[in-house]
């Protein structure tokens, strides 16, 4: 129950509802006797309002409209601005009081001193009790509330409609509720829901004021108290671990999120894909023709090709013909369809494309603007505009614009095309200009830049569709398809006003069928694929969104944190790159639970989460569930953490003193060794490290390459023995092969059915279920060892080359091919030659083998037989040992 997928088991509807979830008011359970016609009649006369938004600016702006004008307001100081006037409210004179929070009354910390000291132990904060304080104690905004409630019969909440607004709501209600007059009042606290903050926003939230969503308000404090108790928990424990620990870590603290390593991950991925990429040639031909004295480029139908001969072939083919014909022409028209409306994904992907804006600026002009009431509730999940929308109101402000204004009105006087069909969320409209403003009135900068694009594109989400005309040609010659494309603009609709999405012409001669054109040239390009590249923020957005990893308003704060804790760089064309202490991070997490940086456990909680603000489960047994699951990984994560530090050890200590190895089968870029217990291989590309077999020595092995994954192999010296090791398939065992073993290596540390081991196997060993193998070392002392015992066979000085064929003898045994040096080898060969074929059931092979550490008796390449043969010098019992006690193989 640790993972997402036992997560995902978990059924919603059965966790249960009945607890007691939240302390706040239940005024969703007051709704189906709601209404603001029964508001209406039960207000009294002369009633006091206290009204509060969630900024200062937005408090001025909501009092001027309420008040019919900035000339009707008084304003006192108080610890924030009080603005007080006289006007209706639902029919009845009343006065108003409008004044503001700075964000969130409250933060959420740990209750105890202990508990916020680095000193207690990282995993009592799963169970740590919580408690809320004052986010900004200086300026007084609990007092503030309770204060100006004195006194009012009604609390008119005008926070930003979202769910961290919703939260603040209730923020605002607990210290202003307890003050108020409310007796005989049945719905004193009222949700004012608006999108804009414009005049007639405002008026129309006025009339449709309805009660706040508790639920939406526990769905914050869910993610606050997963993010504190999950985020410090991880934080502090791989902060303390790693903090002065390796002198050139330049980092003061290494935090984990919830969100924000997922999104790290997200780019660490990309990145890794590069860097496995490895480029393969390919070759192309460039084919211009030449129609009354112009000059086109071609497209050969078969692309690019593997093949050099068959480019240059094709290529003297065509020179040789030296002329094409027309065999089809096609005109076709086509169309690109007007955008959606602008919801704040797609508003932060076209600030970084198009403005080279990245999303955590582009968030904050456009709350800006927002606030200065220029542009709608940045905050919306909607790409489709809701029922009832005045388009055509809001299309009538934007044709006073000096820019766009002309468009606009021939766009009224024609009839504005229906919008396409987006999703509409229930909680805010797509992103709209809520006047006509020049550069001037905005201040120009990105303001300016960043309110031109969103107007122009709710301009263009109504205006026709772009019209294009496509012309292909097609060509002949020497057998071969040659392609010519061209586009030409038919009719610009709504690219006429959103610049960037227009299509651009690209002629083409005029032919027809039949006609032919002669080739002015024909060459042959080489290249070579390419990895893809850095993940856009653009794109980096998108998967963020699709996985579920944080909300429209959460995602830009992610993304700038894995940059401002240089987890990550922004290059110039807004790629993100990871730095080296982001690469090691995400390969930590991996090697100990790769759940910890992919999105399916916090995807999960999100869902959780959606559930909590739906009503449908509760805040405790959410976080009951959560917080079990991230224990449990905690406690994995810390049991293994050197798993995470034999990386950071490689890559800023033992690396910058290690040397160039071996080379990657990934990569292709050469691994460094670390002469370590045990020896590690490190990529300092990808931060990826294999960990060798303790107890021999590593040495390269003649740039020999594993036939499973093209790392390039090394050798295992053990005393006077040698195996061949694959450093990949050693650390990753191929699936069927044996796990690496625990503590010191005295064996053959690959599976005996790895190829590099088989294509030197000779029998089965007599003293143990290993192989007999030819000894990779070579000569000239050349010997047989065992994969799994500690037996070696040695050949006699003479000889220059032992080679073990494919064919067996009727016992299985592997035929040798043993190639004597005729002034260094002192006996005799069968035949009289210098070369002689047979396996080790042979009797003159057998005979020339010299045993030791092995057992009386042993009969080599036959299960039965006499042993017949010279018998080697010096076999006898091997000494009975316990290998664990002696210094065998060390």
């Amino acid at each position: 129950a640790n993972g997402p997928a036992a997560a995902d088991g978990v059924d919603v509807v059965n966790i249960s509802l009945n607890e007691a979830s939240t302390s706040y008011p239940r005024y969703q359970s007051q709704m189906p006797r709601y209404s603001i016609d029964k508001v209406a009649r039960t207000v009294p006369n002369n009633a006091t309002i206290l009204c509060v938004a969630e900024k200062p600016s937005l408090a001025q702006s909501i009092a001027i409209f309420l008040a019919g004008g900035k000339g009707n307001l008084r304003t006192r100081k108080s610890f924030q601005d009080v603005h007080e006037f006289e006007a209706d409210f639902l029919g009845k004179r009343a006065s108003y009081r409008v004044t503001s929070v700075i964000g969130h009354v409250y933060s959420l910390d740990f209750k105890l001193p202990r508990h916020k000291s680095w000193d207690v132990d990282p995993s009592e904060l799963f169970e740590a009790p919580t408690e809320r304080t004052e986010a900004n104690p200086k300026a007084h905004i609990a007092k503030h509330l309770r204060q100006e409630a004195k006194g009012c019969q009604y609390l008119l909440l005008w926070l930003d409609c979202d769910r961290e607004g919703e939260n603040i709501c209730f923020e605002v209600i607990e210290n202003a509720l307890p003050q108020m007059r409310t007796q005989g009042i049945e719905f004193p606290v009222l949700r004012a829901k608006f999108s804009a903050i414009t005049h007639q926003a405002i008026h129309t939230a006025m009339r449709g004021l309805t009660l706040p969503n508790e639920n939406e308000a526990a769905a914050v404090d869910a993610r606050q108290e997963l993010d504190l108790k999950v985020g410090v928990t991880f934080t502090r424990f791989q902060t303390r671990y790693f903090q002065g620990k390796y002198s050139n870590l330049d980092a003061s603290v290494i935090s984990y999120g919830p969100c924000q390593t997922p999104t790290l991950g997200f780019c660490v991925e990309r990145h890794l894909e590069r860097l496995h990429h490895v480029p393969k040639p390919f070759w192309t031909l460039q084919v211009e023709a030449k129609d009354r004295g112009e000059i086109f480029n071609l497209n050969w139908a078969g692309g690019r090709v593997f093949e050099q001969k068959k480019a240059v072939r094709v290529k003297a083919a065509m020179l040789t013909a030296g002329i094409a014909t027309v065999v089809a022409v096609e005109e076709k028209q086509g169309s690109t369809p007007r955008p959606t409306g602008l919801n704040t994904v797609g508003m932060l992907k076209l600030a970084s494309t198009v403005l080279g804006m990245g999303p955590h600026h582009a968030m904050q002009v456009a709350e800006r603007l927002y606030m200065q009431g220029f542009l709608s509730y940045p905050r919306t999940e909607s790409t489709g505009y809701p029922k009832g929308f005045d388009m055509e109101g809001m299309l009538g402000i934007q044709s006073k614009n000096r820019y766009w204004g002309n468009y606009v009105k021939s766009l009224i006087e024609i009839g504005f095309s229906p919008p396409r069909q987006g999703k509409d969320m229930g909680d805010h409209p797509p992103l709209t200009p809520t006047q006509s403003c020049t550069e001037v009135d905005i201040g120009g900068g990105d303001s300016w830049r960043l309110y031109d694009l969103v107007a122009r594109h709710f301009i263009a989400s109504v205006s026709p569709d772009s019209t294009h005309i496509t012309t292909k040609i097609e060509m002949e010659c020497a057998g071969e398809r040659l392609v010519l494309t061209g586009r030409r603009p038919l009719k610009p609709g709504f690219t006429a006003v959103l610049h960037h999405a227009g299509v651009q012409s690209t002629p083409v001669p005029a032919l027809r069928r039949g006609d032919s054109v002669q080739l002015a040239d024909v060459s042959v390009s080489q290249g070579e694929t390419s990895p893809p590249g850095h993940l856009t923020e653009s794109e980096l957005i998108e998967r963020m969104e699709k996985n579920g990893i944080g909300t429209d308003a959460s995602i830009p704060t992610h993304i700038n944190n894995i940059t401002v804790r240089r987890y990550c760089n922004t290059s110039e064309s807004r790629t993100m790159v990871p730095t080296t202490l982001g690469l090691l991070l995400v390969q930590g997490y991996k090697r100990i639970d790769r759940e910890l940086v992919e999105p399916a456990v916090r995807s999960y909680v999100e869902r959780q989460i959606d559930e909590i603000a739906k009503g449908r489960v509760s805040l405790a047994a959410v976080l009951r569930t959560a917080l079990g699951n991230f224990r449990t990984k905690f406690q994995n994560f810390v049991s293994q953490i050197k798993e995470m530090d034999s990386l950071f050890e490689a890559s800023f200590t033992g690396a910058q003193t290690s040397k160039i190895y071996t080379r990657c089968g990934k990569t292709m870029r050469y691994l460094k060794i670390i002469n370590s217990r045990p020896p590690r291989l490190y990529n300092p590309l990808t931060e990826d490290l294999y960990i060798m077999p303790l107890g021999g020595s590593i040495v390269p092995y003649k740039s020999l390459t594993c036939p499973l994954c093209n790392f390039e192999l090394s050798l295992y010296k053990l005393g006077q023995k040698s195996y061949p090791l694959c450093p990949n398939c050693y650390c990753n065992p191929p699936d069927g092969m044996r796990e690496p073993e625990e503590g010191v290596c005295g064996f053959c540390p690959m599976d005996d059915s790895h190829p590099i081991v088989q294509r030197l196997a000779v029998c089965d060993c007599p003293e143990s279920e290993g192989k007999l193998i030819v000894d990779p070392t070579g000569g000239p002392n050349w010997k047989l060892v065992s994969t799994r015992s500690p037996l070696v066979a040695c050949f006699p000085p003479g000889i220059n080359k032992v080679t073990v064929l494919q064919e067996s003898d009727e016992s299985g045994s592997r035929l040798l091919e043993v190639d004597f040096n005729e002034r260094k080898f002192s006996g005799k060969v069968p035949g009289g030659g210098l070369k002689h074929v047979g396996s080790l059931a042979d009797p003159f092979v057998e005979g020339l083998l010299e045993y030791k550490h092995g057992k009386d008796g042993v009969q080599l390449g036959r299960r039965r037989g006499r042993g017949r043969g010279r018998r080697g010098r010096g076999r006898g019992r091997m000494n009975q040992h316990d290998l664990k006690m002696s210094f065998y193989g060390f």
